[in-house]
């Protein structure tokens, strides 16, 4: 997970070749938050969040990575997608 946390921060880093006009182009960057999370028995929990989004390909193609943590436990996702249209339904 490290590699590939580390890998979208380089990305992150790397300074644009040329314009992206496709429909991710407006998403690189990151995020953090924290906030509380409902179950359904009733109970919540405390948990902190941290995104970060790096969009190639001339703004068509996006690489997300979140981590997430609470009293329970940790969370991990990466999400890679890409589209040849200019527009995302």
């Amino acid at each position: 997970m490290g590699m590939i946390v580390g890998a979208a921060a380089l990305a992150l880093l790397a300074p644009p070749g040329h314009a992206q006009s496709g429909p991710f182009a407006g998403l690189s960057g990151s995020w953090a938050g924290a906030g509380t999370i409902g179950m359904s028995n009733g109970a919540s929990e405390r948990i902190r969040c941290r995104a970060s989004y790096a969009v190639g390909g001339g703004g068509r193609s996006l690489q997300q990575n979140l981590r997430c943590a609470s009293d329970r436990g940790d969370l991990a996702l990466s999400v890679k997608g890409a589209t040849a249209a200019d527009d995302v339904d």
